[in-house]
């Protein structure tokens, strides 16, 4: 039985030790930020939505 489980054959085996290899390597590969600045981009994002949105609406005709 392989240790990796659905791997069938030896390069299924080697695939799924590469894949997994990747997914560990980026998890400690990740860039930290912290929660205040997390929030300033969440707003800037929030912003440019609402300024989407604006130039979506249709513009009424001055009278």
């Amino acid at each position: 039985m392989s240790p990796y489980i659905g791997a069938r054959d030896r390069i299924d085996q080697l695939l799924v030790q590469k894949y997994a290899d990747m997914k560990t390597n980026n998890l400690d590969n990740h860039m930290e930020m912290s929660v205040d600045r997390f929030w300033k981009l969440m707003g800037i994002v929030a912003q440019y939505e609402k300024a989407i949105v604006e130039m979506k609406k249709p513009k009424q005709a001055a009278k």
